[in-house]
């Protein structure tokens, strides 16, 4: 029941499980999450992962925030399963940020979940965050605009408590994360998928599934600069969206003022 008194966004969420919760993908941002996001679609799973959260910041890295903040720094209540099928009630799977952080919530809310830990070698994984994450995080344009748009608000706070997490991304971080993923999960249950080895055949083993004819999709997002394009789109939009509000604002003011000097010259 919600409840009526609460300041958490969670518990103004109605959602509720509509499929069960079948995969946890709990290996760190920058390991092929996206690669795997796409290949959990193809084998007909419906999986939660940033791509998805930044399409609606404001609600989704709201929620993401709150558990995130009650985990790691005693802000409220840790997340249960009915917080969890209140926010990702209609996916039967998880990826990528902020769920990866979350792991001892997401698999005490769903034990018969398979975990899948992606990795990838971890110099190449430091190297990866600096070219995108880092990268995004540093423009100057997001300080501002937190201060004038919910949705930046949100996934500047998100990323703010992400590298204060990971220290900085930092490569003890990314070792210190897959180790306790090790020590959560026993192994009959934990597939370790190797990104850029491992693909459909090791995958498809695991979940049980048939293995689908084409190879694994492989999404280099930051050798592409897909990872920046989109960010730098969203910051763009926003920009946009927030002139046309001081706009918007503007015209009455300016309207008046113009009134006011016309009267006067008649």
């Amino acid at each position: 029941m919600t409840n009526s008194k609460s300041t958490r966004q969670i518990d103004r969420e109605h959602g509720t499980r509509r499929k069960p919760m079948r995969v946890l993908c709990l290996g760190m941002s920058r390991t092929g999450t996206l690669s795997m996001f796409k290949a959990l679609s193809q084998l007909g799973y419906t999986p939660y992962h940033m791509a998805i959260a930044l399409r609606n910041p404001r609600h989704s890295l709201g929620i993401g925030n709150e558990a995130v903040d009650a985990h790691y720094y005693n802000k409220g209540a840790r997340f249960t399963r009915r917080d969890f099928d209140a926010w990702i009630g209609d996916f039967d799977a998880v990826l990528d940020v902020p769920c990866v952080l979350l792991a001892e919530e997401l698999t005490a809310a769903y034990p018969d979940a398979k975990v899948i830990l992606t990795s990838r070698d971890p110099d190449g994984w430091v190297r990866s965050c600096r070219e995108t994450i880092l990268v995004v995080s540093s423009w100057r344009s997001w300080r501002v605009l937190r201060y004038l748009d919910p949705d930046v608000h949100e996934m500047m706070k998100a990323l703010d408590t992400w590298a204060e997490i990971t220290d900085g991304w930092s490569k003890s971080a990314l070792l210190r994360h897959e180790e306790n993923i090790r020590t959560l999960v026993p192994k009959e249950k934990l597939l370790e998928f190797k990104s850029g080895r491992d693909g459909f055949k090791e995958l498809s083993a695991f979940l049980g599934t048939e293995v689908p004819e084409g190879e694994f999709p492989r999404v280099n997002d930051a050798k592409s600069g897909l990872f920046i394009s989109v960010h730098r789109q969203m910051r763009n939009k926003t920009i946009m969206k927030v002139l046309a509000k001081v706009a918007a604002g503007l015209l009455p003011v300016a309207i008046v003022g113009a009134n006011f000097w016309y009267s006067g010259k008649r």
